[in-house]
């Protein structure tokens, strides 16, 4: 007689960035110490990772796919351990296997982590950049070998704890950028000359809580919208803009000095030529949660006759009091700046428990909105406005 796994079934981590929708439609999340594949057209899991973590794991977020190098996720947990894992392309007992590619040890239990792809000596490498209680921590792995390098390990901006971190790319630019919020309201901004050599290059001030996600979305100009949630219950959106001429640079740094307006934050990129210089601007704040906001995410980007589309959507969630997900489109024929955001949908349950909603993300085609409750549920919703607002 034989015997094989006929059902595998697991809730999602109480904790925010504990799940993932990949671009090929297959959802990554936390389980306990393990990370388990899902996906959704089946309702089933498709994969689960060997035992690495010995302890409650708090992220897992996909890399950007690898030119024929296969799918990688990277986890962090309470153990101390970072852990860059390799999906396989076959089955065991009916499930693919999640296999440590890398496992990066820390001093101490490591909050969150974010990954992109950078080109060193030619080839393609995984930078990796984790928080722990108060430090930074900078690592190249090599997706062939699985051999790490630790980078660089310096103090968090202004001794800050963090709470949110994302790495995004300007274009131009050498290296990836890094910003993070944390407890002291502000989202720090920092740049590198040399990979993993990170130093602060301004500050977004106007929460007044502690920042608890960040996101970035590009548009299809080559520009950046950061967002950013709040304890605060509120949602402010950032413009990064790149100014090419001396014109664009001096009416930037002069703004409000003859007229009643918001003055930009300058900040300069390296790059291989000269400096990039990024304005950056308060573009939006949107008000619709009534407690803290544990996670906002932007639409996927989508792709017709070869062409890359970036939707104008935002997908925000609180745990606290409200316990929904909403999502965000600009007012029509608002696109540019300072355009006018309204709440086209608001997703998620009347009563029931006080907590709400941890986690939420959008499916590759952006038609299904993802959501990860306080229970250790993930529920999927089916919006008829999104259908109707096809991009």
């Amino acid at each position: 007689m034989k015997a094989g796994v006929c059902y595998v079934s697991s809730g999602v981590n109480s904790t925010p960035s504990c799940i993932t929708w990949g671009l090929d439609g297959t959802v990554a999340y936390a389980a306990n110490t393990g990370v388990l594949l899902y996906d959704p057209k089946s309702g089933a899991v498709t994969g689960a990772s060997t035992k690495v973590h010995t302890n409650r794991i708090t992220c897992v977020r996909w890399i950007q796919p690898l030119n024929s190098m296969g799918h990688f996720l990277i986890s962090t947990g309470t153990d101390t351990k970072t852990v860059v894992w390799i999906v396989s392309e076959g089955k065991t007992e009916g499930l693919r296997v999640l296999h440590p590619h890398a496992v990066l040890e820390h001093e101490d239990a490591v909050a969150l982590a974010d990954a992109a792809v950078v080109l060193e000596d030619g080839q393609e490498k995984i930078f990796v950049v984790t928080v722990t209680a108060d430090i930074i921590t900078c690592w190249i792995v090599c997706p062939l070998s699985g051999k790490f390098k630790q980078l660089n390990s310096f103090s968090s901006p202004a001794r800050t704890f963090i709470m949110s971190l994302r790495l995004f790319r300007v274009e131009g630019a050498i290296y990836p950028a890094l910003a993070c919020g944390g407890h002291d309201c502000r989202i720090h901004i920092l740049t590198a000359s040399e990979l993993g050599q990170f130093y602060p290059a301004g500050v977004l001030n106007g929460h007044e809580d502690w920042v608890m996600t960040l996101d970035f979305m590009k548009e299809d100009n080559g520009g950046l919208l950061l967002a950013s949630g709040s304890k605060d219950s509120s949602v402010r959106v950032w413009r990064f803009s790149v100014i090419k001429h001396n014109e664009q640079l001096e009416k930037a740094v002069n703004a409000g000095n003859k007229e009643l307006r918001l003055r930009p934050v300058i900040l300069k990129i390296p790059s291989t030529t000269s400096d990039v210089i990024i304005s950056v601007l308060l573009d939006a704040i949107l008000a619709g949660h009534e407690g803290l906001v544990s996670e906002v995410c932007w639409a996927q980007p989508v792709f017709k006759e070869s062409k890359r589309h970036q939707p104008y959507r935002l997908l925000t969630c609180s745990k606290t009091q409200d316990r929904s997900i909403i999502i965000w489109e600009p007012e029509k024929g608002s696109f540019s700046s300072g355009g006018l955001w309204l709440e086209v949908a608001r997703l998620g349950e009347v009563g029931g428990n006080m907590e709400g909603f941890y986690s939420c993300q959008f499916s590759p085609d952006n038609m299904q909105v993802l959501g990860c409750s306080y229970q250790c549920f993930t529920k999927i919703y089916l919006s008829t406005r999104l259908l109707m607002n096809v991009c």
